[in-house]
């Protein structure tokens, strides 16, 4: 399994177009729940072509993309109350006089360490660019998520197997998908990140999802739980339970554990001897 994560790239300033509904092969129909039944059984289906079977390893190839940008919700919360916001790459870190800890920093990802945490590798430049030439072409099976593949062809992934996209954006680059998933943005989902000093946080939605969109979390993992005969989380807290049993960094965590304050990864308490 090769997954990898890209830095944020946003641009207010180019027309977006979000996707509303769930697009599958030939249904026409554009429901979220009749797609994400097809959708597992084609990834059986391709995991068994490719030499694997679902949920029980083997020697396919499963290319996860992410790149981890907010934009498109905080674009809406800017448009919707007139605020005059930028997004972009920085050259130094930005800190508020009299509070060192918070800063406008350099990364502009918030989760970029809880992504690194279970296992994702950064690949492409600064700019968002790069780091996906061997799977535009790859022939096996491959998932994008959160990524609009703006430097990337509108031949991009037509030579997959597979090709499954969740976004939030319609994007030229995935016009080859077999499968495509309406995301809700940060403004519009409840769920948790990993900041820069690896204190984990939830977040909360500001904003009704639009359309069909749901939450990457039960997205995919619905189609966990389909691959691998499980139960599918139905709520954060779930999908955080979920993180917490398979990822050490996160062990011993619960949702309700973060409350408001969060909590910080592998926290050492020294007591006094007095």
């Amino acid at each position: 399994m090769d997954v990898r994560l890209r830095s944020p790239q946003p641009r207010m300033d180019e027309p977006r177009y979000p996707i509303r509904r769930s697009l599958g092969p030939h249904s026409g129909r554009g429901c979220w729940a009749y797609e994400m039944e097809r959708c597992p059984r084609a990834v059986a289906s391709a995991c068994w072509c490719y030499g694997g079977r679902a949920g029980q390893g083997g020697s396919y190839t499963l290319r996860v993309e992410r790149r981890p940008r907010y934009s498109g919700g905080a674009g809406r919360c800017a448009r919707r109350w007139g605020y005059g916001l930028s997004f972009g790459p920085v050259e130094e870190e930005v800190v508020l006089k009299g509070f060192p800890t918070l800063a406008r920093r350099k990364d502009l990802a918030p989760n970029t360490n809880g992504a690194e945490l279970i296992g994702f590798a950064r690949v492409g430049d600064d700019e968002a660019t790069g780091g996906l030439e061997d799977i535009a072409a790859h022939d096996g099976i491959v998932i994008i998520m959160g990524d609009e593949l703006s430097d990337q062809a509108e031949d991009f992934g037509r030579e997959a197997g597979l090709f499954v996209y969740l976004g939030d954006q319609q994007s030229p680059a995935a016009s080859n998908a077999h499968f495509v998933f309406p995301l809700t943005t940060f403004a519009e989902q409840e769920g948790s990140f990993t900041n820069i000093v690896r204190r984990v946080q939830r977040f909360s939605p500001a904003l009704e999802p639009s359309g069909m969109a749901r939450p990457a979390w039960l997205i995919l993992g619905a189609l966990a739980a389909e691959l691998n005969n499980g139960d599918a989380p139905r709520s954060a807290a779930d999908a955080f339970s979920g993180l917490a049993s398979r990822v050490e960094a996160f062990a011993g965590l619960t949702y309700q554990d973060l409350g408001t304050q969060g909590a910080v990864l592998n926290e050492t308490y020294v007591l006094s001897e007095s």
